[in-house]
């Protein structure tokens, strides 16, 4: 009782505190900084030969700090795991025309660009941080940073990023999707797109990219 009447306080206070700025004001560059948390659909796959449910998707995404761009998206069957975060990795280190074409998608790299690895990996205490995938990329990236637990302002920038869903009270339910795994990821990959060229990004411009966007006509998009 005392540690969530302490969590409760904490976070009182947290809503209370003045704003001190936007979360990408430490990054100048893209890739710079990378934020990675997953979600659940609140739909479950059927299965392929029948209308039975299947174990929930999770999906996890990488954002840039910088430009509010998902980076890389990986999936997962019944729980987040460390192989959803490899495949991030994976869809972040290649073309994301060959990604997509793995999944029987046809996009041009031009829909959907920021193809490379973030020198800083910002992820919470779940399979983000397993130790086998961060010994992996302790060789790769020269930094790591996990976030605090309870903590979702640490990475706000992947957090606000997350499809919203409406809580329903009671016990926990879920709805049977349409669609089978393959076509649920496939909806994943083309809403991550379809986020990137429509989610605000106005708060992240700097005077002088205010400018040039204006000159230039260009939507404030990551």
């Amino acid at each position: 009782d005392a540690v969530q009447r302490t969590l409760y306080g904490n976070a009182r206070v947290r809503k209370k505190l003045p704003n001190e700025g936007s979360f990408s004001e430490t990054c100048a560059n893209l890739l710079e900084a990378l934020e990675v948390d997953a979600f659940y659909s609140t739909e479950r796959p059927k299965a392929m030969l029948s209308d039975e449910p299947m174990d929930a998707l999770a999906i996890t995404r990488s954002v840039d700090v910088a430009t509010g761009e998902i980076c890389g998206i990986g999936f997962a069957l019944g729980k987040e795991n460390s192989e959803s975060y490899s495949t991030m990795l994976f869809s972040m280190a290649v073309p994301k025309s060959r990604f997509c074409a793995l999944f029987g998608l046809d996009i041009s790299d031009d829909e959907w660009p920021a193809t490379g690895m973030s020198g800083n990996y910002i992820s919470d205490r779940g399979p983000g941080a397993k130790r086998d995938l961060l010994k992996r990329l302790q060789e790769k990236f020269p930094m790591r940073e996990i976030a605090p637990s309870w903590s979702g302002q640490s990475k706000a920038s992947v957090e606000s990023s997350h499809p919203r869903e409406v809580t329903v009270d009671g016990a926990p339910t879920y709805f049977l999707s349409d669609l089978n795994v393959i076509e649920m990821v496939r909806r994943e990959i083309l809403r991550a797109v379809k986020d990137n060229h429509t989610s605000d990004a106005s708060s992240r411009l700097t005077p002088t990219m205010i400018s040039v966007f204006a000159q230039e006509q260009l939507p404030p998009t990551p």
